[in-house]
């Protein structure tokens, strides 16, 4: 990818398509991308930790399937997804924040 945030992994299409049909089939219900950065914060009298941070952008629902809760609904699998996306355990890396946009 061109956008230096989307090389190496950065960036991460996700869909939310319709379960019960086919591979191949599953109608399309709704879409994003995400972005990994690697950041750094500091609290207060403390050390500089290194912290994973994702961005949510792009959010899209064709207009067929407008105002039925899929963007919603794949943001709510999000929310549970990205603490762990891409962390590195063996550093005990930690997600720490997730913007949406």
């Amino acid at each position: 990818m061109a956008v230096p945030l989307a090389r190496d992994g950065g960036m991460t299409q996700r869909l939310l398509v319709e379960k019960t049909a086919a591979p191949g089939k599953r109608l399309l219900l709704s879409s994003c991308e995400t972005l990994y950065k690697r950041s750094w914060i500091r609290a207060r009298n403390s050390n500089v930790a290194s912290v994973i941070t994702h961005g949510v952008a792009s959010v899209y629902t064709d207009s067929r399937y407008r105002g039925r809760g899929y963007a919603s609904r794949l943001m709510s699998e999000l929310v549970r997804i990205l603490p762990t996306w891409q962390t590195d355990t063996s550093e005990k890396v930690k997600c720490v924040a997730s913007v949406f946009q």
